[in-house]
């Protein structure tokens, strides 16, 4: 199987463009297995028009290009066919005659791939991104799984300042591609400079998806620019539900705001953290490993603070459960105390602790289980969990 679009149309995208270019090289490969493209143009049939007569348009376009004139004899017996259209801008590639062939394709039937797979080739061939991002929009929409690797592999040759301004430029208007663009980018891990700028050089509505709001946020906490992290992360809840202090919804009433700096509840071998219908959080540690159960990332400044769990015991072995505070960069524990089982209903633990001045500009508020040698679990009931302490950040 095999389309329009071929390395040899596509590779001088290095000379004029690099990251085009580059990225481009990766796409033949993706181009032939998603089948997008359908069979080459001239074995596709159109009502009256053979194969036979499409291999001779293709012939004549592409020694002579005379493509209008042969378009128009072969639309005669095919008034309303595409292929015509797609035999001809194939041919002519890499040349920017191509262009208006494939688009009128494309305007023809909206749903045939090969047009905008031809399209992207001759784009990236020369250094196009705003039609590359447009080509790879009409491809998502075709096939979301397809354009969303394209897109990924975009974001993932975004090596340089000028590369990410020029990305984040294209990618206005096209708000689908963003988060795919962004995961791409992320799985690189690029220097937190770039980071930066490509954050910075997306327009705002750009991130209204949450998906892609969340990826720039992981990449934001991941180079360390917490505060910036934070911020970002605040923009995409509603004005209502703005926090107030240092920690977000503390008694737990709001847990769809995403992680890091909303709750981040975990099911795994370590144990399960879920919403109580009571009031709360149900957390359940099985004693068979260590991991924590649920946590927040925080940006409190350097000081003392004091952390208050309100807990009601709910049966199993005391101290399975630890109350944690540790520094975000490196993961050095500020302080933690296990978890009592004491009288039956509520208890309240507080947790004094010191954040460092010149590290440790965002820590991590945890509860978590710990391995016992009998694997004897705990459960409890979490009612609230607040931090006090000097202004935050």
């Amino acid at each position: 199987m095999g389309g329009p679009i071929e390395p040899r149309h596509i590779r001088a995208g290095l000379t004029g463009a690099a990251l085009i270019g580059a990225v481009a090289l990766t796409m033949a490969a993706d181009v032939v297995a998603s089948g997008l493209a359908g069979p080459a143009p001239d074995s596709r049939r159109a009502s009256g028009f053979g194969p036979a007569d499409l291999g001779r348009l293709r012939a004549l376009t592409g020694l002579d290009g005379a493509a209008p004139a042969t378009v128009r004899a072969a639309l005669a017996s095919a008034p309303l066919a595409w292929e015509p259209f797609y035999a001809a801008g194939a041919a002519l590639l890499p040349r920017p005659e191509a262009a208006p062939l494939l688009q009128e394709a494309a305007r023809r039937d909206p749903h045939a791939g090969g047009p905008h797979l031809a399209l992207l080739g001759l784009a990236a061939d020369r250094g196009g991104m705003t039609q590359v991002m447009v080509q790879l929009s009409a491809l998502q929409r075709l096939d979301g799984v397809f354009g969303d690797g394209l897109a990924a592999k975009l974001g993932a040759h975004v090596a340089r300042a000028a590369d990410a301004t020029q990305a984040a430029a294209a990618l206005s208007g096209h708000p689908a591609l963003v988060a795919p663009f962004l995961d791409g980018f992320a799985r690189t891990q690029r220097p937190a400079a770039l980071v930066l700028a490509l954050v910075d050089a997306l327009p705002a509505a750009a991130l209204d998806d949450p998906r892609a709001r969340a990826s720039a946020v992981a990449e934001m906490v991941r180079i360390g620019a917490y505060a910036r992290a934070r911020a970002l992360w605040l923009g995409g809840l509603r004005a209502t539900a703005r926090p107030q202090g240092p920690v977000y919804s503390p008694d737990f009433a709001d847990l769809t705001a995403p992680p890091p700096f909303g709750w981040a509840l975990q099911a795994s071998d370590a144990g399960v953290a879920e919403r109580d219908r009571a009031r709360g959080l149900a957390l359940t540690a099985y004693g068979r490993v260590a991991g924590p159960l649920v946590s927040q990332l925080v940006t409190a400044m350097p000081g003392r603070w004091r952390l208050q769990l309100v807990y009601a015991p709910q049966g199993g072995a005391a101290g399975v459960l630890r109350l944690r505070a540790r520094c975000a960069d490196d993961g050095a524990v500020l302080a933690e105390r296990a978890l009592d089982n004491g009288m039956a209903g509520p208890q309240r633990l507080d947790l004094p602790f010191v954040v460092p001045t010149g590290h440790c500009a965002a820590q991590t508020l945890e509860i978590a289980a710990q391995a016992t040698d009998d694997a004897r679990g705990q459960a409890v009931q979490v009612r609230q969990l607040r931090l006090s302490g000097p202004a935050p950040r």
